[in-house]
Parts: C-alpha cells; structure tokens; sequence
C-alpha cells in the first residue's frame, strides 16, 4: 500500500504536472515529463525556473497573424477561439502577463 502511494507521488504526479504546464507554457510536453519521470520534483522545479522561449508581445502577435485581430478583441492563431485568459507571471518587481487561449492551450501574447 505504502510502496504504490510513493510511487505515484514520484513517478506519476510530476511527470504529469511538467506535461500539462510545458504545453501550457509553449513548450514541449513530453521532453519535460520524460525529464520529470527521470528527476522527480528536481525536473519540475526546473521547467518552473528556466526561462521559456520568447512568447511575442501582443503587437509582434498582430503583425505575425492579422486574421487574428478582430473587432472584439484577439483570436487564437491555432483554433480561432476568442475566449482567451490571463495568466500572471510575477518575478520579484516584474510582472509579465501571458495570454492563453481557453480552448487548445496555446501561450498566444505577452502583455
């Protein structure tokens, strides 16, 4: 009983978390939950520290994909939804806002 709840606590819940956060995040999901089934914690604890690739400002995001600019507001480039939520990054005084598409997941814009 002990043996299989220490087993789902490191070697099932990380890998999970790290797949579910990386693709969230624009990043590649199953390199990092291989990386957390090998590393446990250490490896999600990294995905979280490491700086993710460039996610382009809302402007950079308009002049990349102009059929996304609507009258009401900003589509997803990979689906078209236009229900897009915020999610807040905060690092000591610096606050980054990423916007993230509610249907397929996609890190769309920073703000």
């Amino acid at each position: 009983m002990h043996t299989s709840i220490l087993f789902v606590l490191l070697f099932v819940i990380p890998p999970i978390l790290a797949y579910r956060l990386a693709r969230r995040w624009g990043r590649s999901g199953f390199k990092w939950a291989a990386i957390c089934f090998c590393t446990h914690y250490f490896g999600l604890l990294l995905l979280l520290l490491l700086p993710s690739k460039a996610t382009p400002t809302l402007q950079r995001y308009r002049l990349d994909n102009p059929q996304c600019a609507t009258k009401h507001g900003m589509s997803c480039n990979s689906c078209g939804s236009r229900s897009i939520r915020i999610w807040r990054k905060q690092w000591m005084f610096s606050v980054k806002q990423y916007h993230v598409c509610n249907h397929c997941g996609q890190s769309l814009y920073t703000t």
